[in-house]
């Protein structure tokens, strides 16, 4: 798909209003990742888009002969995401990376996007076991329209399959280091 088709297909998700559109992204390492990892291979093949990124994607398209037509990244993909989401008032919710790093990527697109609505940020290491049903009901009572996963290859890819249907907002992404890229770390 080209970014802008990626970025229509989110917003179709969240004008649904229907929990449960997983997104993410695919580099070479990733899908060399699935070939080995079942669990992992599963959550990739139950989400509604798993985008290309990079050359070894493309190049890989093209040999398979279904060329990549763009190369729909994170870093890429976001600041169109930010605009789309402040002109239509969608709200985000930031979770993952080491403490702090949400906080600071919530800050930074903030000045960038100052219509931007971010309604909560946390980090993504808290203990699965004990924390998980509070971290999910704070995403919940957020009322996000958009959950960005920030937990990286395949924890957070096996955390939202795992937690589906406990998560009410509409569309959930899988973005890897996007907070530690864009919050300056």
């Amino acid at each position: 798909v080209t970014m802008d088709e990626a970025i229509d297909s989110i917003d179709a998700a969240v004008v649904s209003a229907q929990p449960g559109h997983n997104f993410g992204f695919a580099n070479a390492n990733t899908l060399n990742f699935a070939f080995d990892n079942s669990a992992f291979k599963t959550a990739l093949n139950s989400f509604d888009a798993v985008f290309g990124d990079g050359v070894g994607v493309g190049v890989a398209s093209k040999f398979y002969g279904t060329p990549a037509i763009d190369n729909v990244n994170g870093t890429d993909l976001l600041p169109f995401l930010c605009s789309r989401c402040s002109e239509k008032e969608y709200t985000l919710y930031l979770l993952g990376a080491k403490p702090g790093v949400a906080e600071r990527m919530k800050s930074q697109l903030q000045k960038v996007y100052p219509r931007l609505r971010i309604v909560g940020c946390r980090h993504g290491y808290f203990d699965r076991g004990r924390e998980n049903e509070t971290v999910i009901d704070e995403i919940n009572k957020s009322g996000a329209d958009i959950l960005l996963v920030a937990m990286g290859v395949p924890e957070q890819e096996l955390w939202l399959r795992e937690n589906h249907d406990r998560l009410k907002c509409p569309v959930r992404i899988a973005v890897g280091g996007l907070f530690d890229f864009y919050s300056g770390d």
